[in-house]
């Protein structure tokens, strides 16, 4: 009878590797942006959001542009503002009808990539009626704690979120309300929720198909106001057109390819509206964008398959913290394992006993940079 179980599973497992495989983003494959880049895209006509669901295939391939041919270009950033930033990109901010100008500033790193904060060219406004000015004088602001923009290594089922605030300062000047050279302040609070809801193929104009992981993001922004360090008057806000602990809030899609710098397609909608804006690359060229090489690991599983507990040993090449992450058949997390050892013959644990099912699974092995340096499969019997 065990013998049969084993021959099932076995076969189980044959077949599981024939199919389609989740997409796994890491540190070698992700194609965040970098100093010298040249980003194309333009906004669609129409769009339909897409589905979530795992092996999918996304048909974009009618998508008609607007001709607004944007382009982004992230340039070297001022590391004595931002020691640890990679690269920065134009910017603008809003109080009300002000707008400054500026640049929001990006670290990436072998467990992803962050928002940093903002710098702003100062600007001086006159308020309607003459009533006085506002003056928003030069300035840098950072995130406390920085945004986690995308997680790696990210695959289906992966998930992250932060919390963090955001303070902007301004000078009010209004003879009327004896306000004169008055600071007023924005701490605006950020919750940022992301997940990978989804992944397959997606096909593009022109008839190209990307492998993609399909996120979704969502944020919530309250803004708080105050003068001289107390809550803004209510009648004082109302004419610089702002509501205290004004709320907003917005959910995006977007596809992300190996190798493709930036979103294939994202689509963007705010509260209240039923309208989805989408916008999707153009001009698309997958490059390497492998920062770190690294050397493939021979990995060997026993007992394989598995009734209780199993033993993976791999040749660990740094005495940096790895990590061994096990997924299930349609890619989700099913456990992770921090591996510590030194460089040399690394051995770890895994805990299956009760808690997980009988079923195929794909084992990840990764270094200190979220590379995958090895991988295989584990069948598991009850």
């Amino acid at each position: 009878m065990m013998r049969k179980l084993l021959l099932s599973a076995l076969l189980c497992s044959s077949v599981s590797i024939a199919q389609a495989q989740p997409v796994t983003l890491d540190y070698s494959n992700y194609g965040s942006y970098a100093v010298g880049d040249s980003v194309t895209w333009d906004y669609a006509q129409t769009a339909i959001v897409p589905a979530e669901g795992v092996d999918k295939e996304w048909d974009y391939s009618y998508i008609m542009g607007l001709d607004f041919d944007n382009s982004d270009k992230p340039l070297q950033p001022n590391t004595g503002i931002f020691p640890s930033a990679s690269y920065m990109r134009e910017a603008t901010y809003s109080i009300s009808n002000y707008t400054v100008n500026g640049w929001v500033y990006f670290e990436k790193n072998g467990s992803g990539v962050y928002e940093l904060g903002n710098q702003y060219i100062g600007a001086t406004f006159y308020l309607q009626s003459g009533l006085g000015t506002l003056v928003i004088p030069d300035q840098t602001n950072s995130y406390a704690p920085k945004i986690t923009e995308m997680q790696l290594p990210a695959t289906y089922g992966s998930s992250w979120s932060t919390q963090t605030r955001l303070t902007f300062d301004a000078v009010l000047n209004i003879e009327v309300m004896g306000l004169n050279n008055a600071p007023i302040q924005l701490a605006q609070n950020h919750t940022h929720s992301d997940e990978v809801v989804g992944w397959g193929k997606v096909k593009m104009p022109g008839k190209t198909f990307y492998d993609v992981l399909l996120v979704k993001h969502t944020v919530v922004l309250v803004d708080s106001f105050y003068v001289a360090g107390a809550p803004a008057d209510p009648t004082l806000l109302a004419g610089l057109g702002l509501v205290q602990s004004d709320t907003n809030r917005y959910t995006t899609y977007r596809f992300l390819s190996p190798g493709v710098k930036g979103s294939l397609i994202e689509f963007y909608r705010e509260e209240g509206n039923t309208q989805w804006v989408a916008s999707f690359r153009t001009g698309l060229a997958t490059t390497s964008v492998t920062d770190k090489p690294a050397e493939k690991t021979i990995s060997h599983l026993y007992p394989n398959p598995v009734v209780g507990n199993a033993t993976l040993a791999f040749e660990k090449t740094s005495a940096a913290a790895w990590s061994v992450t096990l997924y299930n058949t349609p890619g989700q997390v099913v456990q992770s394992y921090r591996v510590d050892q030194p460089a040399g013959q690394a051995r770890v644990e895994l805990s299956i006993g009760s808690t997980v099912p009988a079923g195929s699974y794909r084992y990840e092995i990764s270094n200190e940079y979220g590379v995958h340096v090895g991988n295989g499969m584990m069948v598991v019997v009850k």
